[in-house]
């Protein structure tokens, strides 16, 4: 991922690598007082760790109008599964179903502004763009503040994954 990174396209502000991270489930604002139950829910979830595959580029909203330049990682059941638990385990500690449908992605840029055709360039030369496969071992509870130069991510809870019996 961090070979696509800084990109060369104009009115593309690069997320650092070390921000990078794929987001299961959106939380928004969260209180003091809810963030024990959203810890205690998540520390219910058991699952095991799994291979993750990132492949594919692609824009939000379209190509025409890119906003936000992502990275794939294709359709993947057992990070499905996860995201799934991981939603359930928010609703019981009082969260509104999410309305979006999951698209797993990482956000690698988001655009002020662009000229569509230089981002289809883009695009079109990294068909096929194929990284490394790595193990899942662990998801995190994020806090995000958002500064003028973007969102600042910290780590505020770990959730590993059950012991592999290899």
């Amino acid at each position: 991922m961090e070979s696509l990174l800084p990109l060369n396209l104009r009115g593309a502000r690069s997320v650092p690598p070390q921000q990078l991270h794929l987001t299961l489930r959106f939380l928004g604002d969260v209180t003091e007082t809810q963030l024990p139950r959203i810890d205690e829910a998540l520390r219910q979830i058991a699952y095991p760790c799994f291979p993750l595959r990132i492949a594919g580029l692609g824009v939000f909203p379209n190509p025409k109008h890119p906003r936000v330049l992502w990275l794939g990682s294709g359709q993947n059941d057992a990070l499905c599964e996860l995201q799934s638990r991981i939603e359930a385990a928010v609703q019981s500690a009082g969260f509104p179903p999410e309305s979006r449908a999951f698209t797993p992605h990482f956000t690698l840029a988001r655009f002020k502004f662009s000229r569509a055709p230089e981002v289809e360039a883009f695009l079109a030369q990294q068909r096929g763009f194929d990284a490394d496969t790595w193990e899942v071992s662990e998801f995190l509870l994020y806090s995000s503040t958002l500064q003028p130069q973007g969102a600042l991510h910290e780590i505020l809870r770990r959730y590993p994954a059950l012991p592999s019996s290899r």
